[in-house]
């Protein structure tokens, strides 16, 4: 069995089973400290990308992301972080190829701000979305862009001070399941709906896509910290969320 990362564990992680999801968070300036260790363990498609990213200064929280995720799944599938091999589907989703993964791990990352978060899970597809909620966007627009018509109309009933809230939480839920599902995001945003409400409890109200059924995903949500949101969607219809803190020289 490999040692598992120094990091804060509430409980043991190897028991990821089932409706299972571990999702952990950490703050990209802190892992500043560890660059060149984790960018150590980067493939070489991972560090032609992270030249390419130099052009805008995003290479630092890239680095830093795909890093961490390797250490994490090294631990869970028990392979040499260095040695993970990565794939991606039709649209683009990355999943660990079949030759390192004999659990069927399954992942996703998000990162906003100077945040990042990482979902694992074994056997179901999983998504998830961190965004940071931020003042200067035109919230109604953006929704009346992307969102369905029915969601629109329940953002705009909303008093005045729930709106930029339920907005992000909004977004973030759609994204988190339309990461889960892996078929792009901007191309099929209007066709889930899901609460607009931070009242109503977390739930799909309707997935419009033949292709795709509403019964068999959940979804989680919370905020993190005072300004960020996060949500967590799950390709089965029930989710147990373990919460993880990846924290830095430990």
């Amino acid at each position: 069995m490999r040692r598992p990362p120094e990091q804060l564990l509430t409980e043991p992680y190897t028991s990821l089973v089932g409706d299972d999801i571990h999702v952990w968070d950490f703050v990209l300036s802190e892992q500043r400290p560890r660059y060149k260790a984790l960018r150590a363990l980067l493939d070489p498609a991972e560090l032609t990308r992270a030249a390419r990213l130099a052009i805008d200064r995003k290479h630092p929280e890239y680095v830093i992301c795909r890093g961490v995720l390797r250490s994490l799944l090294g631990y869970y599938t028990g392979c040499d972080p260095c040695a993970l091999r990565f794939d991606r589907n039709p649209y683009g989703k990355p999943f660990l190829d079949a030759a390192h993964n004999a659990g069927d791990t399954r992942f996703n990352l998000s990162h906003s701000g100077d945040r990042a978060l990482i979902a694992v899970t074994r056997g179901y597809e999983v998504g998830v979305d961190l965004e940071q909620i931020r003042e200067n966007i035109d919230y109604l627009g953006i929704a009346q862009r992307f969102f369905a018509p029915s969601e629109v109309e329940a953002l705009a009933a909303l008093p005045a001070d729930l709106q930029r809230p339920a907005f992000f939480l909004a977004w973030t839920r759609k994204e988190a399941l339309l990461k889960g599902i892996g078929e792009g995001f901007f191309s099929h945003i209007n066709a889930v709906e899901v609460p607009l409400d931070p009242r109503v409890p977390t739930r799909v109200l309707a997935i419009n896509h033949d292709a795709w059924r509403p019964s068999r995903w959940s979804l989680y949500h919370r905020r993190l910290v005072p300004d960020y949101v996060v949500a967590v969607a799950l390709g089965h219809e029930h989710m147990k969320v373990h919460w993880f803190c990846w924290e830095a020289n430990r």
